[in-house]
C-alpha cells in the first residue's frame, strides 16, 4: 500500500534529503545500555534522477529506511525485541522544483509518524501532510459497468483504457473478478454478479490499465490508500533493473494513472454519462446476466 504526502516546510528537495541523511540528532538511545540505537538509509542511486510524466519534469531520490526506536513503558525488559521496536520501508522524495512531496510504502498515522521524524527529526514541525486521494465507491461500479460495456476507454488523448477489472471487495469480502466462463467459470461468474448486486458500497477495486506501451495493475481504497502491483508492470521499463524500474511505475502510477481514473470518472459524472438512473439499470442488467446464466445450469 502507498500514500502520498505533501511538505510545507518551504525547504528545497536537496535540503529535506540532506536531513534525512543526517543521522545526528535522529539515532535513539538505548535505555538500558545507553548505545546508540541503528538508523540507517540507502539510496538507490546517487544522484536525483528525472522522469518526465504527463510533460512535467520531476527529480526524484527513492530511499530505504531502517531505524530503532525505544518501546515506551518497556524500557527496563532485558530482551531487545521487547524493549526497541524498529521501522523500515521505502520512500520516494520527489519534486517539481517547486513543491516537494513523498511517496511512502506505509498507511496513515504510521506513515505521517515516519515522514515527519525522517525529514524533520524528534522535533517536528508538523509540515508533512497527507495528500489523500478521493475515491468514490460509486467509481467502481462505474469502472465496472465500463468494462462490461465494452467502453474501456478513459482518455483518447492518452491512450489511456482499463483492460480489466482483476478483483474487489465490499463488506468485508473480496472476490476475483470473472466476467464470462463456462462450467465452473459460469458458476464463478453467477457468484461474482450476485455479490457486485448484493453490495451497494465496494470498498476496493484493482484493475488493469493501459497507457501507450504500458501496462499497470492498481488498487484503489475508499480510504484513499492505494497499491501498484509492479511484478504485473509490462512496457517501456520492463528490462532495466527492478531498483530502477519500480520507481518509476510507482510515480507513474500515483503521478497519472490514478489522476487519470478518478478524472474519467468525475468527467463521466459530469456529463451525466454515469448517474443514478444508469447505475441503476447497471443492477437491472446484472440481474438480467445472473438469470441467464442460471437457466444454463439448470
Amino acid at each position: 500500500m502507498f500514500s502520498k504526502w505533501n511538505d510545507a516546510s518551504n525547504r528545497s528537495m536537496d535540503e529535506i534529503l540532506i536531513s534525512i541523511f543526517n543521522k545526528e540528532g535522529k539515532a535513539y538511545t538505548d535505555p538500558l545500555y545507553n548505545t546508540k540505537l541503528e538508523y540507517d538509509i540507502t539510496s538507490f542511486s546517487e544522484d536525483n534522477l528525472e522522469l518526465v510524466v504527463n510533460n512535467s519534469k520531476f527529480q526524484y531520490r527513492t530511499l530505504e529506511y531502517y531505524y530503532e526506536q525505544p518501546r515506551k513503558g518497556y524500557e527496563t525488559q532485558i530482551m531487545k525485541n521487547d524493549r526497541i521496536v524498529s521501522h523500515s520501508g521505502m520512500i520516494i522524495v520527489y519534486s517539481d522544483g517547486i513543491v516537494t512531496q513523498y511517496i511512502i510504502n506505509k498507511s496513515t498515522p504510521q506513515a505521517k509518524t515516519t515522514l515527519r521524524f525522517l525529514t524533520e527529526g524528534r522535533d517536528s514541525n508538523k509540515t508533512v501532510n497527507h495528500v489523500k486521494y478521493e475515491i468514490a465507491s460509486d467509481s467502481f461500479f462505474w469502472l465496472i459497468n465500463r468494462v462490461r460495456q465494452n467502453n474501456r476507454v478513459i482518455d483518447t488523448d492518452k491512450n489511456f483504457e482499463v483492460s480489466r477489472i482483476l478483483g474487489y471487495a465490499g463488506s468485508g469480502e473480496e472476490k476475483e473478478a470473472t466476467i464470462s466462463g463456462s462450467g465452473n467459470g459460469v458458476i464463478n461468474l453467477v457468484s461474482t454478479l450476485t455479490f457486485l448486486l448484493e453490495s451497494p458500497n465496494l470498498k476496493m477495486i484493482k484493475v488493469r490499465v493501459t497507457m501507450d506501451s504500458n501496462v499497470y495493475e492498481i488498487m484503489l481504497n475508499t480510504n484513499g490508500m492505494v497499491d501498484v502491483d509492479v511484478n504485473q508492470y509490462t512496457g517501456d521499463h520492463i528490462l532495466e533493473l527492478a531498483k530502477d524500474r519500480d520507481p518509476k511505475i510507482i510515480l507513474e502510477s500515483m503521478l497519472s494513472i490514478i489522476p487519470a481514473l478518478l478524472d474519467g470518472y468525475e468527467n463521466d459524472v459530469s456529463a451525466d454519462f454515469w448517474n443514478s438512473a444508469i447505475r441503476k439499470e447497471f443492477s437491472t442488467n446484472l440481474v438480467t446476466t445472473i438469470t441467464e446464466k442460471v437457466a444454463v445450469l439448470i
